[in-house]
C-alpha cells in the first residue's frame, strides 16, 4: 500500500466513523481530475483529492493543475473541495461547515 493510499484510507475510516456520513474512493472517473474521495456528510457535498504529504500536494498543483479546476467547479456547485494530506485537514473542514 502506498503513503497516499494509506492516507486516503485513513480519512474514508474515520469519515465512515461519523454519524449521518457516507464517503467513497473514486476508482474510476470519466474526467481527469476528479477528486479521490467523495463523502456527504449531514447533507453536505465533500470531495477531497489526497495527497500523501504537503510535498506531494504542492507538486501535484504545478503537474496536474487540471485537479484544481475540478475542485474550484465543485466548490462552485456548491459542493466543498480540498486537497488533503491527513486527516487533521478533513476534520478542520468538517468543523468549519455550519450546520
Amino acid at each position: 500500500m502506498t503513503e497516499e493510499q494509506k492516507v486516503q484510507k485513513k480519512i474514508l475510516d474515520h469519515l465512515n466513523s461519523l454519524d449521518n456520513c457516507k464517503a467513497i474512493k473514486i476508482v474510476l472517473a470519466n474526467e481527469a481530475g476528479t477528486p479521490d474521495i467523495f463523502c456527504v456528510w449531514r447533507g453536505n457535498a465533500i470531495l477531497i483529492e489526497v495527497k500523501a504529504s504537503e510535498e506531494d500536494a504542492l507538486k501535484s498543483m504545478k503537474r496536474q493543475p487540471i485537479q484544481q479546476v475540478r475542485q474550484q467547479e465543485w466548490v462552485t456547485a456548491g459542493a466543498y473541495a480540498i486537497t488533503a494530506w491527513d486527516w487533521d485537514q478533513v476534520d478542520s473542514l468538517l468543523g468549519s461547515i455550519r450546520l
